[in-house]
């Protein structure tokens, strides 16, 4: 139930500035997306936000829209309002899966971080969301190559006349639910400092993108 002065609405572009604050003063913040990557997350994807009067106290961002499929791309709380987290999340769940239905989406996913410390998991669960995969990451933390690699093929950077030819490598490649979508591909074109299509005999074989968070890549 929203409390006085309380309102959830759709979030744009313009509200950019009051989500970068928000990011930077508190710690209740689960985040798949770069800085770089807000301001096209908020013109492409449903994005909700709820505010107290004209403060925003909570935002919920979805991000890779794919119809059926769509994945959580960010949740985060004011400092000073974390014990209401779950009542803004539910208040923003509902707006946001209203809006997403409206682009053809009915299942909405979240990819969490290690099972121990993810602090919306038990969360998510108590509202529906069922376990589908558990994912492993490898980190690593020197610039050594194993191999030398295939010398027979090309790498160049990726450009925008490449997106129907990695859709199509997305879809051989992966179910559906881990398919970018076009809007996905445009953004990592412009935000990622590395993004390269591979080539054999002239044809499209692969990709390979890095984004940078602080000093990881």
């Amino acid at each position: 139930m929203l409390h006085r002065s309380e309102q959830v609405r759709l979030l744009s572009p313009a509200d950019l500035a009051l989500i970068t604050r928000l990011l930077s003063t508190s710690e209740y913040i689960y985040q798949r997306f770069t800085l770089e990557e807000l301001k096209h997350i908020l013109r492409t994807y449903p994005a909700v936000g709820l505010f107290q009067g004209t403060s925003l106290r909570s935002f919920l961002l979805s991000q890779t829209l794919n119809p059926p499929s769509a994945w959580i791309g960010g949740f985060g709380v004011n400092w000073t309002e974390s014990r209401a987290y779950l009542r803004f999340l539910d208040l923003q769940l509902d707006r946001l899966a209203s809006a997403l239905t409206q682009r053809g989406v009915s299942n909405l996913y979240y990819s969490g971080n290690d099972l121990e410390n993810d602090w919306l998991r038990a969360p998510l669960l108590q509202r529906g969301f069922t376990p589908f995969r558990q994912l492993y990451a490898y980190d690593k933390f020197d610039y050594a190559v194993p191999t030398t690699g295939n010398q027979e093929v090309h790498l160049r950077r990726a450009e925008p006349h490449d997106i129907p030819t990695l859709l199509a490598l997305e879809e051989l490649c992966f179910e559906q639910i881990w398919r970018y979508d076009p809007a996905t591909f445009t953004d990592i074109l412009f935000t990622h400092p590395y993004f390269v299509v591979v080539e054999l005999n002239g044809q499209a074989m692969g990709y390979q993108s890095t984004a940078l968070h602080g000093e990881y890549g």
